[in-house]
Order: structure tokens, then sequence, then C-alpha cells
């Protein structure tokens, strides 16, 4: 078995102190009861994830891309996850909002992007019926502020 631990982190780990002896087998048998004590949820993510990003059977022959790919389905979680907790700073409820969750619901409010005759940005127009518009406002309103964007409830 193959782990970098150390002996105090084991001892966090298992919630029990380790004997002074050290002998391969005992710190083995810590690090076994160590692994058994965690939670799933490292596994839920990865599930949630897959599902909430359209990950599955997303691979490529080649190294290279096969790797690009593993980048942006992790520049992708980030994205998601900091979505999630502006959102949750503003209404709490959005803390239990999974990936697959925030995508489905936050991230796909119904709405236009203005754009002037230069090509840039001049305002997002969510539709106001959808419940969750008011919060995506409010919790992003003084990020874009700083663009001179603002987000404009509009009935589309």
């Amino acid at each position: 078995m193959v782990f970098n631990l150390t002996d105090e982190m084991l001892d966090r780990l298992t919630a029990e102190p380790q004997p002074e002896d050290h002998k391969a087998e005992t710190v083995l048998f810590a690090a076994l009861h160590a692994y058994d004590r965690r939670g799933g949820g490292v596994e839920t993510q990865n599930r949630g994830d897959k599902q909430g990003l359209g990950l599955a059977r997303r691979n490529q022959h080649k190294f290279a891309a096969q790797e690009m790919l593993v980048l942006l389905a992790q520049l992708a979680h980030n994205l998601v996850v900091w979505t999630r907790d502006d959102l949750a700073e503003i209404a709490p409820r959005f803390h239990k909002y999974g990936i697959q969750r925030t995508v489905r619901d936050a991230l796909q409010i119904p709405g236009t992007i203005q754009i002037n005759a230069d090509g840039q940005i001049q305002g997002i127009a969510l539709n106001e019926r959808h419940p969750l518009t008011p919060a995506f406002c409010h919790a992003f309103a003084a990020a874009l502020s700083g663009d001179d964007l603002s987000p404009i409830l509009g009935k589309n």
C-alpha cells in the first residue's frame, strides 16, 4: 500500500493514538483503519461532476487531448463551485446544491445578452419569472459592476 500520511495524520484520521514502535504492520493497519473511516464524499462528488458537467464517455486517443479534457473538467468544476459559493453567500440554500443541481437550476436561467455595434456586452437580461433570478442578480451585481455591467430583470 502506498500513501504519504505522517504518523500525526494517521493518529488524527484513526481517532486513536498509534503505538510508539511504528512497525510496518502497525502503520499498515492504521492506514487501512483510516481508509475505512472515510466518508463517501469524494465518490459522490465525482459522480456529481460526471452527471452535472456531462463528463461521461469523453475519452480521447491522444494523451495531450485527454489531458486537456481533464484540465477543462477541473476548470468547469471550479467555476461551478465558485459560482455556487458566491450564490450561497446571498442565499444560504445554495450551500446544499451539488454540481448537478447548480448546473441544472442556477446556471440555466433563461436570458439574453445585449451586444453593441463594437461587439462589447452592454447588458445581461435574465428572466424575472425564474425563481433563482433575484439571488443570481444580487450575488453577481457587485462583480459585474466593475465592468460597467449589471444583470437586469427582464421578461424573456
